[in-house]
């Protein structure tokens, strides 16, 4: 569970995977099919999917134009590559790891 203080953030199961893969990779850039292919693999899932499932991430981070957790980039080979910078990840990688199931 995702916590802001004492109070839990609600996150769909993927926007949860979502985060978590982007903890686990931190400062490291994933792309688009890289998270397609980790949060609904063998499956057939429209792009708009991932586009609502980050900005519900980036909601509950309480991202603002002036605090950006997730850095999109745009790239001509890959379309969208997303990056959590190191910086940002120090309460959020304990909080997501020490979610997961023993």
């Amino acid at each position: 569970m995702l916590r802001k203080g004492r109070e839990p953030v609600l996150l769909t199961p993927k926007a949860f995977d979502v985060l978590l893969l982007m903890v686990q990779n931190a400062g490291k850039t994933v792309s688009k099919d890289q998270l397609m292919e980790s949060v609904w693999p063998n499956s057939f899932v429209e792009e708009s999917n991932l586009t609502q499932t980050i900005f519900m991430v980036r909601r509950a981070l309480d991202e603002t134009s002036d605090r950006r957790y997730i850095m999109t980039v745009q790239d001509m080979v890959t379309d969208s590559l997303f990056r959590l910078p190191r910086s940002q990840v120090s309460g959020l990688k304990r909080t997501c790891l020490s979610s997961l199931p023993r």
